[in-house]
């Protein structure tokens, strides 16, 4: 099982880091730091992804083409992948979910925004929504990590069964790497920060794993006790696709997008607008 976990890594990191991979990408500059960005204006609530760690936003092509044809979206390559530049700054939650907030401003865009994150970058989609919740309409979480995860024993096998040292091997390096110690910290920034609202549509889409045993079925139960607990109105999907769910059932994933967009409020609110119209 670990080696087919490590070659589905190193080929979903590879890929993504080949190009900018999504359309309406470009360069844009935040405090003198170079960032890849792609974002497309349409309709509100504003879709907003984050890839999981030591991945580009490329890893969202087929989901982010199908939302931007109704919606608004936006993407970023986070500093030291894909076309981004690399930074010194710490990568805990607070500094990603600042950086995302400058770049959201810096480009009009405050909400109303559903946010969708992809394992590790779900951990800051779930800080950002709770330290902004009046502008949040909706979370979507793609093989979420829960906060708790990377301060247990065993870390991130608590959620994927996978060592850190096979995510190491996986070519974690630079911020990818800084952004993977601190995920334990990031996970208390979530815990910390305040409860969102009890009625907010929120989509958990996991990959069916074997069942698991020894210590493999106690980390998968934690896992599920863990997210109960966390969102327990969730609309939760167990789906067919692998460890990288973006992209071996991006269907599924469109589809958890387009339910929290059918609940979300699509106001005429002018601040609602703010993601819409041409730049």
């Amino acid at each position: 099982m670990a080696t087919g976990l490590v070659a589905a890594m190193v080929a979903a990191l590879v890929l993504a880091g080949c190009s900018r991979g999504l359309p309406g990408s470009e360069r844009m500059f935040l405090d003198g730091d170079a960032y890849d960005i792609a974002m497309h204006r349409g309709a509100a609530p504003v879709v907003v992804f984050a890839s999981d760690v030591g991945r580009t936003k490329g890893e969202w092509r087929p989901v982010y083409s199908a939302i931007a044809a109704a919606n608004a979206t936006f993407a970023w390559d986070r500093p030291g992948l894909g076309g981004s530049a690399a930074s010194l700054d710490p990568r805990d939650g607070t500094e990603v979910v600042d950086e995302l907030e400058q770049l959201l401003r810096a480009r009009n865009v405050t909400g109303p925004l559903v946010l969708v994150g992809d394992g590790s970058g779900g951990l800051y989609m779930q800080l950002f929504a709770r330290l902004h919740p009046q502008r949040i309409a909706g979370l979507v979480l793609v093989n979420p990590v829960a906060p708790a995860t990377f301060g247990l024993s065993g870390g991130p096998a608590a959620r994927t069964r996978l060592p850190g040292s096979t995510v190491r091997v996986a070519g974690l390096g630079g911020a990818a790497r800084a952004e993977y110690a601190a995920l334990a910290v990031t996970g208390e920034e979530v815990r910390s920060a305040p409860a969102l609202p009890a009625d907010l549509p929120v989509v958990l889409v996991m990959s069916r794993e074997p069942a698991g045993k020894g210590d493999e079925a106690a980390a998968d139960a934690a896992r599920q006790a863990a997210f109960a607990r966390l969102w327990p109105g969730a609309d939760v999907r167990i789906v067919e696709g692998g460890p990288a769910l973006v992209a071996g059932n991006p269907e599924a994933v469109i589809s958890a997008i387009q339910a929290v967009l059918a609940r979300a409020d699509k106001s005429d609110d002018p601040a609602a607008d703010s993601g819409g119209g041409t730049p």
